[in-house]
């Protein structure tokens, strides 16, 4: 949430503590993870190239909590995923 790195997503796969620039984004359970991953994770640069504050940058709030994802049928996430993990592997 705020600091250079503010704007970073990615999944922590166990339980644990948590810093206090960092926060907790909890999913429904008709969304899959990798879906909201991937659809943040397309947003990344404008997230990171719109922080405020001068002496320590934060992530823009308000442009975040505006980001509206659409919420297909979860079998179709997991085929919105997959394909994007296929075309990801043709680009390297």
């Amino acid at each position: 949430m705020d600091g250079e790195n503010s704007g970073e997503v990615f999944i922590v796969p166990q339980d644990g503590y948590m810093g206090s620039t960092f926060k907790q984004l909890w999913i429904s359970s008709s969304m899959y993870k990798p879906y909201v991953l991937a659809f943040i994770q397309f947003y990344k640069e404008t997230l990171r190239n719109s922080k405020k504050g001068a002496a320590i940058p934060h992530l823009n709030k308000e442009l975040f909590y505006g980001l509206i994802i659409g919420i297909p049928p979860l079998q179709e996430q997991r085929r919105i995923v997959q394909k994007i993990e296929q075309l990801t592997q043709l680009l390297k």
